[in-house]
């Protein structure tokens, strides 16, 4: 096709707000069994109203010229690549099209993250830190002092084992953010500490490991290291590593002893998942000359300390003795929370007005737009729908395909024409497939009710938190299709939303007709 200006458009209007308006839908004040609540994706005002539920969404665009120099817009290259295929994101604090909040990427393959774990819906004060685990999420503040990392952890330390007290816990790992305060209001690079147990207690002694993994783009690996090695060498057992990727520790301590580490120095931003193997779990269980593998309680608690809590954020209260498989659930800790797109100022890209605005799309080109889609408070059942559709002439719209689907864990692995028009979607179910126009059609609502989500376990109640989800809008123009000249100049254009209502004293979208 020559001399065609076809023009792909979803308006800012519907598409995409930070937290969108929460309506109440009942008129008895708490009262019947009606839909209590609900939110819908808007553009119309973008103000936030406070109520009990509400979704939050996110975006990345990626769009394939038919060509290899064929690009979108001024999103052309980064760093010299040709076809780089990111068009805009939110949120995108670096500006290059890709996701990524407060430096933090969530997406790619280098990215120990994705668009599921974007911390959305958090409200964490400055200076705080966003932390999840097993489904609950806190924010906690770092440990301040004045001394150094190094003079902070060795402090009254003996030729063994650390004796800072207050930081101490019989029969518990404890882990916190420190930063030492330089004065004049300034604060040193962050430090992940890790304390094991408490000196002098006669029944301590076990086995613990830690893995910890971090965004490669925003953590020097190369500059990260263990600043404190308890017991390190030849005198022990405990071993510590770092590579490009992951920082490990495994240790092991004996009654009236403890240990730890330091790992630093973080950047400023930073997003780390802590994987903890406790007791019977660890890498040096039951080893060592020098231990008894039934020796001491072992590790009973995992806490995170809040700097600013006069109480430990307990993690686990109970676990299972020395030789337990305490193989525990991962620990991730944000430097950022919370999406709000007003506040950002969100960049659709040359056109305001819209998220998808490609000219001069030709056969064999093919894009996609996946949504994270984040509940907030309450579980809640979603649905996608569009509005304001215009199909122009309606040809385009029968010569392009498009799918709508889940992308479970948002892993879209799609990586152009040849993978979204040949290949079987990855693991999710597709809740549309066909003609653009088929696809339009089928969404085709003014409430944004068209089409009811589900997760990738079947499940059409999304628990917040947990069930961060990604939905993929994906659309491909086939190559050699017959008559497809008739499509020059034409163009599609529609507003697509999403629509939440909480799950409680409301029908099951997936048990109603």
């Amino acid at each position: 096709m020559t001399d065609n200006n076809d023009k792909f458009g979803l308006s800012r209007r519907r598409v995409l707000a930070g937290i969108g308006a929460v309506g109440v839908a009942s008129a008895g004040a708490g009262l019947g069994t009606t839909a209590y609540f609900s939110d819908q994706q808007s553009f119309e005002g973008n103000t936030i109203t406070t109520g009990t539920l509400a979704i939050k969404v996110d975006w990345q665009q990626r769009y394939w010229g038919a060509q290899p120099d064929v690009r979108p817009q001024d999103y052309a290259t980064k760093d010299g690549a040709p076809n780089y295929p990111y068009v805009n994101a939110f949120p995108d604090d670096a500006g290059d099209g890709e996701q990524d909040l407060g430096g933090v990427v969530y997406g790619g393959e280098n990215a120990v993250f994705n668009a599921a774990e974007i911390p959305a819906c958090c409200d964490c004060e400055d200076g705080e830190y966003y932390v999840t685990y097993e489904g609950q999420s806190y924010c906690i503040s770092p440990i301040v002092d004045e001394r150094t990392p190094q003079e902070y952890y060795d402090d009254d330390r003996d030729e063994v084992s650390s004796r800072f007290l207050d930081i101490q816990r019989d029969n518990t790992a404890v882990l916190f953010v420190y930063r030492q305060d330089l004065g004049d209001g300034e604060l040193g690079e962050p430090r992940l500490f890790f304390v094991l147990d408490k000196f002098g207690n006669e029944d301590g002694g076990g086995y613990a490991s830690f893995e910890i993994e971090g965004d490669l783009t925003n953590v020097n690996w190369e500059s990260l290291d263990w600043e404190v090695e308890d017991d390190p060498g030849d005198s022990s057992d405990d071993e510590y590593s770092i590579d490009s990727s992951v920082a490990t520790a495994d240790w092991i301590w004996g009654d009236n002893r403890t240990d730890g580490g330091v790992l630093g120095s973080l950047t400023e931003n930073f997003a780390l998942r802590i994987d903890p193997d406790l007791n019977g779990a660890a890498e040096l269980a039951g080893g060592g000359p020098n231990f008894d593998p039934d020796f001491g309680t072992g590790v009973t608690r995992l806490v995170i300390l809040d700097g600013d809590a006069d109480t430990d954020l307990v993690l686990e209260s109970d676990l299972g003795g020395p030789m337990a498989d305490d193989d525990l659930s991962d620990i991730v800790i944000h430097s950022e929370c919370g999406l709000d797109m007003e506040e950002a100022g969100v960049s659709f890209g040359p056109n305001e007005e819209s998220l998808i605005e490609l000219d001069d799309v030709k056969p064999g080109d093919s894009g996609e737009v996946t949504f994270s889609l984040h509940v907030c408070d309450n579980p809640a059942y979603i649905w996608a729908g569009a509005t304001n559709i215009d199909r122009g002439s309606g040809d385009l719209g029968n010569f392009v395909k498009a799918r709508l689907r889940l992308v479970p864990d948002c892993m879209n692995e799609n990586d152009g024409f040849d993978d979204i028009a040949s290949r079987e979607p990855n693991g999710g179910p597709v809740f549309l497939e066909g003609s653009l126009n088929d696809v339009l059609n089928a969404l085709n609502d003014e409430a944004f009710q068209a089409v009811a989500l589900e997760t990738a376990d079947g499940d059409s109640c999304f628990a917040p938190v947990v069930d961060s989800s990604c939905v993929a809008f994906e659309w491909w123009f086939p190559i050699g299709q017959e008559g497809v000249n008739v499509a020059q100049g034409d163009s599609v254009s529609l507003d697509l939303g999403f629509y939440a209502e909480q799950c409680r004293h409301n029908d099951d979208p997936s048990q109603t007709d």
